[in-house]
């Protein structure tokens, strides 16, 4: 059991599958339907596809102190601690303490990436915004860490020689693009090379393509 800071699960396994499954291109439109387990926190060995496992993955929620017409002000960013994406982080009421059976990943970032990369990801937001004043961000007023959940799903490719991972954000339900299911992949294989588990396999990232929804 691990005591962390992050997001509450609010989607199931039993969810996941049934999201995993729902009719797309990628799985021609419902024609094919994995049987796909759930792996639970306990299970020790292999892991045989299609199958699925919930983790936990790091992120910094950084609050930077902001200006807008001369008024100071404050703004969140949310910076993925394994693939450095990041996004506006509208409430961080819903952080809160958990105790979780599950895997967590530990960061690659650290706190300077991170804010450098939360900065530039608010000036390309802020340049986006359609509105004559646009707020000024200024210095980091505080860090923290947490992890949110992932249901992580391995299903065959065609002939079974690799694996396509699919990725569903737990506390939200959305579909996760490329970048959270690449850094998700390059997570696990680190994890891995760092357990060093004889016998268990991996999805490599270069097996992860776009799956069209």
């Amino acid at each position: 059991m691990n005591s962390i800071s992050g997001l509450p699960l609010r989607f199931s396994g039993a969810d996941a599958v049934a999201i995993f499954n729902r009719p797309r291109i990628f799985n021609l439109y419902g024609l094919l339907r994995w049987k796909i387990q759930i792996i639970e926190p306990t299970h020790t060995g292999k892991r045989t596809p299609p199958c699925a496992e919930l983790l936990w993955m790091p992120a910094y929620a950084i609050r930077f102190a902001s200006e807008l017409r001369g008024k100071p002000s404050f703004v969140w960013a949310s910076v993925d601690g394994c693939g450095g994406h990041v996004q506006i982080l509208e409430d961080t009421r819903y952080i809160i303490p958990l105790d979780v059976e599950e895997e967590t990943i530990e960061p690659v970032i650290g706190e300077d990436e991170a804010a450098a990369l939360g900065r530039k990801g608010l000036l390309h937001y802020t340049l986006r915004e359609r509105r004559l004043f646009k707020p000024i961000v200024k210095e980091v007023e505080e860090f923290r860490l947490f992890w949110y959940p992932v249901w992580v799903c391995y299903v065959p490719k065609r002939f079974k020689t690799r694996l396509d991972v699919l990725v569903l954000e737990a506390h939200s339900g959305r579909r996760a693009g490329s970048r959270l299911r690449i850094a998700v992949v390059n997570a696990l294989i680190a994890q891995s090379k760092a357990r060093k588990i004889p016998g268990e396999s991996t999805p490599d990232a270069t097996d992860v393509s776009p799956v069209s929804e």
